[in-house]
């Protein structure tokens, strides 16, 4: 064979494997960012990151749950049974608010938008990342284009992802997506030994910079609210444990969370498509009080989440315009006068 047909066939060869890669990946689509499984495959969920732009392009549902960790721990079951039709949830640990944005942007380009939204609502997050922030999302798999994803045919993380699918189903070991990424309560010993470090602060941040974070975030939540006015978005403020209300208070943060409270509620609130909710009656005080309902300093327990979908469902909790100043009081009133003391020992 001359140097010439030798070049010919290696191109051959490697053309054939590259469009074989390319062929697998498109027929199995592990991403699901062109169709949802085929041949009767279940769709196997293991990245979040990488997966949830696809299940919210081309998978049927008529509710989502977005928002961060917290998210995580709800059943869309509870969702379903509370508010009908069928919720998918695309809660994704660590995610900003602006990660968020490009999920809502996906739903936004669907040609029927969800009935509702849900997500967490809280100073945290939207203090976790500035809007100018880098996405902590692949944005290719997010955005309309098909001229950029030659990064998905061709990468050996998700090739292995379509092949881990093809052996899940084969074993008929695919997880229950609705109890995917639970984390139980690990009883109040265990939540003590996992709490995070207080920070040392001398001067308490700035109450103005934290205003101006939280508005550019939740300004873009707000351009999503008004471009699906036919969805309604169902926001809570996170039941965080008195642990995680200690580290507030420890770092001087208790000010910049009470105006933040407070512009959550202004501006949210003004919109006809928008329910929020804040549990400041004794009932869920004592829920976070008691570490045995947590995972951690912050998350509670799946159990503690459906009385919360319940407690939606019912618009316990719900705020107004005329109510949401008396009841962040209530809420920053009882966690300034718990016994710390007693707690952390």
């Amino acid at each position: 064979m001359n140097g010439k047909k030798f070049i010919i066939s290696a191109l051959s060869v490697l053309l054939a494997g590259l469009l074989s890669v390319a062929g697998l990946q498109i027929t199995v689509d592990p991403l699901f960012q062109y169709h949802t499984p085929w041949f009767g495959m279940q769709p196997v969920l293991t990245d979040e990151r990488y997966q949830y732009a696809g299940v919210a392009k081309n998978f049927e549902f008529d509710n989502v749950i977005i928002g961060n960790s917290f998210c995580e721990n709800f059943k869309a079951s509870d969702f379903d049974a509370a508010f009908g039709g069928k919720t998918v949830k695309l809660a994704i640990l660590g995610s900003t608010v602006k990660d968020w944005g490009l999920l809502l942007d996906v739903l936004n380009r669907r040609a029927e938008e969800p009935k509702y939204v849900f997500s967490n609502i809280d100073p945290f997050s939207l203090l976790l990342g500035a809007p100018e922030d880098p996405y902590t999302l692949p944005e290719y798999l997010y955005d309309n284009n098909l001229f950029n994803d030659t990064g998905y045919f061709y990468n050996f993380g998700t090739l292995s992802i379509a092949i881990d699918s093809i052996r899940q189903n084969i074993e008929g070991t695919v997880p229950d997506t609705d109890t995917l990424f639970l984390l139980q309560a690990r009883g109040k010993e265990a939540v003590l030994s996992t709490r995070d470090s207080i920070d040392a602060v001398e001067e308490a941040p700035s109450v103005e910079d934290a205003v101006s974070r939280a508005t550019g975030n939740l300004d873009i939540l707000l351009h999503y609210i008004d471009m699906m006015p036919d969805t309604e978005f169902r926001f809570f403020f996170t039941p965080v444990s008195v642990l995680y209300w200690y580290k507030v208070r420890e770092e001087k943060n208790t000010d910049c969370w009470y105006a933040v409270s407070h512009l959550i509620c202004e501006k949210l609130l003004r919109h006809p498509n928008v329910r929020v909710y804040l549990w400041s009656d004794e009932e869920m005080l004592g829920v976070i009080s008691d570490l045995d309902n947590y995972v951690d300093e912050a998350h509670c327990s799946p159990e503690i989440c459906e009385r919360m979908v319940l407690r939606m469902r019912g618009d316990e909790g719900l705020l107004s315009p005329e109510t949401y100043r008396e009841k962040i009081d209530e809420l920053f009133s009882y966690t300034a006068g718990y016994g710390y003391a007693s707690l952390i020992g």
